[in-house]
């Protein structure tokens, strides 16, 4: 430890003074050292850091990959047919998905340690020959309290078990398109005045008509609830703007955006259609 220590402080000096350099190199040379020395010890400390904060989703990881926990459950497909008549207040439907995500729950210690994440994915799927679909995709063993709470939360709501769609498409040259937030998921989205007079969703169903007789086009939300085991960065960073905003202070520094390198590389392997 002391070869080391010794090596760290000293050693540019020693360098100097072995090849004889002259007073200005030999300046040169140990700031130089300095500077690098520094920049090692600040990268080895955010690493530290990072690792501390980011230690229980390696270790999640880990233990996912040789098959600690909840194994991936089989999923079933529901089609909802809606009645004529589907107004809900904001607050009913925020209700509902608050009982939606209840059911996603962890048993045991090593299942909540692995944080197997649980989605749901919520889709409009539009052919030729069935029209425009709306379908719930979910684990298979929560189907019939899904079911149960859709029809109290809708009455007159159409439940039909479905195949997944997918396989009908096999063998067949598909595109995908992935819509991802610019900035943090704190800022709000853009404001759009109009959105009383025209409803957004009919933009997207209004590209899944008139489709070709092997054609398919789906529009996908995959949902995953956002609780401490399996989003522990999110959530803290969630508390952290709540503290701030509780305690009266700017947020600004505190948001997240994406850096400039992530966009550049974002184009390059993914460029828009």
């Amino acid at each position: 430890m002391h070869n080391l220590t010794n090596a760290l402080l000293n050693g540019p000096a020693h360098y100097t003074q072995r090849h004889n350099l002259n007073p200005y190199t030999s300046l040169v040379v140990v700031l130089v050292a300095l500077f690098a020395e520094i920049i090692v010890a600040y990268l080895i400390v955010l690493l530290i850091y990072k690792a501390i904060l980011n230690g229980r989703r390696f270790l999640g990881y880990v233990l996912r990959r040789i098959g600690v926990g909840e194994p991936v459950a089989p999923q079933t497909f529901l089609e909802l047919t809606f009645p004529a008549s589907t107004s809900k207040s904001a607050f009913a439907t925020e209700q509902q998905h608050i009982l939606l995500r209840s059911l996603v729950k962890y048993y045991g210690f090593w299942d909540r340690l692995a944080a197997r994440k649980k989605p749901y994915s919520l889709e409009l799927v539009g052919t030729r020959e069935d029209g425009i679909r709306y379908i719930l995709m979910l684990p298979s063993k929560d189907v019939a309290s899904v079911q149960r709470n859709l029809l109290s939360f809708l009455p007159g709501l159409k439940v039909k078990q479905v195949k997944d769609y997918m396989n009908s498409i096999k063998q067949t040259n598909v595109g995908v398109i992935e819509l991802a937030l610019n900035a943090d998921f704190a800022l709000p989205l853009k404001e759009h005045k109009a959105i009383t007079e025209h409803d957004p969703i009919a933009y997207i169903t209004g590209q899944m008509t008139k489709l070709a007789d092997k054609e398919l086009i789906a529009y996908q939300i995959v949902a995953v609830p956002v609780i401490n085991t399996t989003h522990s960065s999110v959530t803290r960073h969630a508390r952290n703007l709540r503290h701030r905003i509780a305690l009266n202070k700017e947020l600004s520094s505190q948001l997240r955006q994406q850096s400039t390198l992530v966009r550049v590389i974002k184009v390059i392997f993914y460029p828009p259609l």
